[in-house]
């Protein structure tokens, strides 16, 4: 503002790499330095006036978030359990705990529902955003169990009732065991699923014949004497 003083030129540095000038366009604090030329009144000013601004992270933006992939059914492999979000301002990354991230799809195997967390790792220009959720399931594999039929005679005890499964992934087993109709006379009663089950199948239970069949007379003789 005074008469005749000389120009002056702009540049800038980092404040975390003050050896050469940069152009401020990516977030961080920078320093202004300020030159004088000569002028009509004024000598030129080679001492640098300097001031300190800061250019501040932007908030990330989700351009797509992540989505569950639908149908999923227990087949006894790990699946990936969601469509991968997008973003432009940093990394796409994921939880199944909401402590430990990393951008790996994240993959389930047993049935049930998932709570996957996401957010976006900001980049050097870009803020982290909060971590969202979505959930996921897989299904239970449905299969066929079928009670395998079964006899003893009466009087005697029962013997370990047995079934076929059709649809057991791998070396998949089911827990518990079979029951039955209860009655001790002869006769039969349906073989039940009991307690037989697995959180990953969904059963289709067919029930067994369990027959007691009549037991021989014991006749003691007497002898007259």
């Amino acid at each position: 503002d005074k008469v005749g003083m000389g120009t002056f030129t702009v540049s800038y540095i980092s404040i975390t790499d003050t050896t050469q000038p940069v152009e401020p366009v990516e977030a961080g604090l920078y320093i202004v330095l300020l030159h004088i030329e000569e002028g009509d009144n004024y000598i030129a000013d080679d001492t640098l006036s300097f001031v300190a601004f800061e250019i501040r992270k932007a908030d990330s933006v989700i351009t797509a978030a992540p989505t569950p992939i639908a149908d999923l059914v227990y087949d006894g492999t790990s699946q990936n359990l969601i469509n991968a979000g997008t973003t432009t301002d940093g990394e796409m990354q994921y939880s199944l705990d909401g402590t430990n991230y990393s951008s790996a799809i994240p993959t389930g195997t047993d049935a049930k529902t998932y709570t996957v967390w996401y957010k976006v790792v900001g980049d050097e220009n870009h803020n982290d955003t909060e971590p969202a959720s979505i959930e996921v399931s897989i299904a239970p594999k449905s299969i066929t169990v079928t009670a395998d039929n079964a006899s003893k005679t009466y009087g005697e005890a029962d013997p370990t009732f047995t079934y076929t499964a059709t649809g057991l992934e791998g070396s998949d087993t089911l827990i518990g065991t079979l029951s039955r109709e209860t009655g001790e006379n002869a006769g039969t009663y349906a073989i039940t699923q009991g307690t037989l089950a697995n959180p990953n199948y969904e059963i289709t239970f067919v029930e067994g014949t369990f027959t007691i069949n009549k037991a021989a007379p014991e006749v003691t003789p007497v002898v007259p004497e």
